[in-house]
């Protein structure tokens, strides 16, 4: 991936495009330009107007996106949302792991919604793992699982 130019095109709109530049370009520019294409399409539409497998990229990528950011804290606090669809995305390419730190730092949000520092054992766990999500949810994108 390193090896890769990092994707500025413009935004992807279709699971044929992101298969087609797969390769070229690092897969998290690839992910991270698509799902900006996901969300305008979901801002204008409304997000039942994205198929099952849409909404589930966007979730996780929104997810992966958000936690790399600003950590649980952030994505639970402005994105929650997208909570569904993020639960869905992690189910849809097998992430149980995330999954289960999800939920938990979900239960940990909710009985202290105000303080960020509860979470932070949450971000550490979700970096330990070390895990990239960016090519499984190209898998998923394309191959219109759900």
């Amino acid at each position: 991936m390193a090896d890769l130019p990092w994707y500025d095109g413009p935004t992807l709109n279709s699971p044929d495009t992101l298969l087609e530049l797969s390769g070229t370009y690092r897969a998290d520019s690839l992910l991270v330009s698509y799902a900006w294409g996901l969300e305008e399409k979901a801002d204008k539409l409304g997000m039942d107007a994205l198929s099952k497998s849409e909404q589930a990229v966007l979730g996780a990528e929104v997810l992966e996106r958000e936690i790399n950011s600003g950590g649980f804290f952030k994505y639970l606090d402005s994105y929650s949302p997208y909570l569904p669809f993020s639960k869905a995305g992690l189910l849809a390419i097998g992430h149980e792991n995330i999954l289960k730190l999800l939920l938990k730092a979900e239960a940990q949000f909710g009985a202290t919604p105000d303080n960020i520092e509860a979470l932070d054992e949450f971000d550490l766990a979700y970096y330990d793992l070390g895990i990239d999500l960016a090519d499984d949810l190209i898998r998923l994108a394309t191959a219109q699982a759900l």
